[in-house]
């Protein structure tokens, strides 16, 4: 995985990993099954093969190929989606669990739900994230503390001025 989140470089990680920036300008796209997630910025490459890109507090997102996903920003609730797919909420308070491969996303609230199997928590300038399974990554910007991440995948903290 590749993260940055008001610094400069985080390591890569190979092959279902993920690219986040928070506050920022660019995510640059992530392969296979993962994720580009941008919060409070102005657009996100996209991602490939049953991923998603993510977009809140902007005008637009894209569509995502072959397990597609549901965006609101801004708004109460988002409707579940099938089978490999995203339901995103930004600047709300909760973030229902999506099954199998796929991504929770929540920026600037409070709580993100687990995600299964190979799949990733994203929180950004808040307390908490939940630990996501099997070959997955927790990362959180500007907080104090990242969950472990099982079998093969990384927990960061970022210290940040």
């Amino acid at each position: 995985m590749s993260v940055k989140s008001d610094v400069e470089r985080v390591g890569r990680a190979a092959n279902g990993s993920m690219s986040v920036k928070s506050d920022v300008e660019s995510v640059g796209g992530a392969a296979n099954r993962s994720m580009s997630v941008k919060s409070d910025v102005e657009s996100v490459g996209g991602a490939a093969n049953g991923s998603m890109s993510v977009k809140s507090d902007v005008e637009m997102v894209g569509g995502a190929a072959n397990g597609s996903m549901s965006v609101k920003s801004d708004v109460e609730r988002v409707g579940g989606a099938a089978n490999g797919s995203m339901s995103v909420k930004s600047d709300v308070e909760k973030v229902g669990r999506q099954a199998n491969r796929s991504i929770s996303v929540k920026s600037d609230v409070e709580s993100v739900g687990v995600a299964a199997n190979g799949s990733m928590s994203v929180k950004s300038d808040v307390e908490s994230v939940g630990r996501p399974a099997n070959g997955s990554m927790s990362i959180k910007s500007d907080v104090e503390m990242v969950g472990g991440a099982a079998n093969g995948s990384m927990s960061v903290t970022f210290t940040t001025s």
